[in-house]
């Protein structure tokens, strides 16, 4: 559109930026277009907040540029609020991508949920050697108090070993009774 129509430059808050010259045809397509745009944006964005304060921005903002272009009664001629035009549209872009790069509610579930759900197996993995840590301190315990007396297993006692002696124990002294 700069080729066609050339140019102009526009102080915005900030900086100096070139925006196309853009006939009142031109901005009617170009609101049309992105009106579009943001109609089918909405149905993917529908659960954003975000979406309908842009969405009601842009309704508004297009309504009165396409009334400005349709006054003119001249498609060619040059757009009146030509710098206004560019600066919606460029509002209008840049909150389409990040209504695109924003995840919805749902998304948000999903993926945290996702997320949990994977790291299931490493939790119960270090939680497995938590308790094999605290389960082999009790047999080295009780492996002392029994090694002590049975020297035949040395210092320290497995688990196993130390569960059979202790149901061997309750089964003889059951039986005496």
């Amino acid at each position: 559109m700069i080729k066609a129509r050339g140019f102009d430059w526009v102080q915005l808050p900030g900086r100096k930026v070139r925006i196309p010259r853009t006939t009142n045809s031109d901005a009617v397509s170009l609101v049309d277009h992105w009106t579009a745009a943001v109609i089918a944006a909405g149905n993917a964005a529908s659960g954003q907040s975000s979406w309908s304060n842009l969405a009601k921005h842009w309704e508004t903002s297009a309504a009165k540029l396409e009334a400005m272009a349709a006054f003119a009664f001249k498609p060619h001629a040059q757009f009146a609020d030509n710098p206004r035009l560019w600066v919606e549209l460029s509002k209008i872009s840049i909150g389409l991508n990040a209504i695109k790069a924003t995840p919805t509610t749902w998304e948000y579930v999903y993926d945290s949920t996702s997320e949990a759900l994977n790291e299931v197996p490493a939790k119960i993995k270090r939680v497995s050697k938590e308790v094999a840590k605290e389960l082999k301190v009790v047999a080295r315990a009780g492996g002392g108090v029994v090694g002590a007396v049975a020297t035949g297993f040395g210092g320290e006692l497995s688990l196993g070993v130390l569960a059979i002696g202790a149901g061997a124990l309750y089964l003889y002294t059951r039986k005496r009774k």
